[in-house]
């Protein structure tokens, strides 16, 4: 594997990139105002990054991740996907909450 990294991104599609570097409640704010789209790329800033540090991420991963789910909820087009979305959602919750207060003893 010496070749070129591959990109999963395509080079013929035009894909805008949001760079929060400021607070995580602008993500907050900005992100579900969004269209639902793969072709919005959000990037944590390094000033974000330094001021939050690994939350920063798994934040903006939660707020794109939900809207991704619920925009398959809309347009559901299996009876298991609003079971499989209600999980996922589920496990996100489940997730930043251990994370925010740490592990179960």
């Amino acid at each position: 594997m010496h070749g070129r990294p591959t990109s999963r991104l395509n080079r013929k599609t035009r894909y805008l990139q949001l760079a929060f570097n400021s607070a995580l409640e602008d993500a907050r704010a900005i992100i579900p105002a969004l269209p639902q789209t793969d072709r919005i790329l959000y990037e944590a800033g390094t000033p974000l990054l330094k001021r939050y540090g690994m939350h920063a991420i798994r934040e903006i991963r939660a707020l794109a991740m939900r809207d991704i789910l619920s925009a398959m909820s809309a347009s559901a087009r299996s009876p298991l996907e609003p079971i499989v979305i209600s999980l996922l959602t589920k496990l996100i919750d489940t997730s930043r909450t251990t994370r925010a207060n740490g592990p179960k003893a």
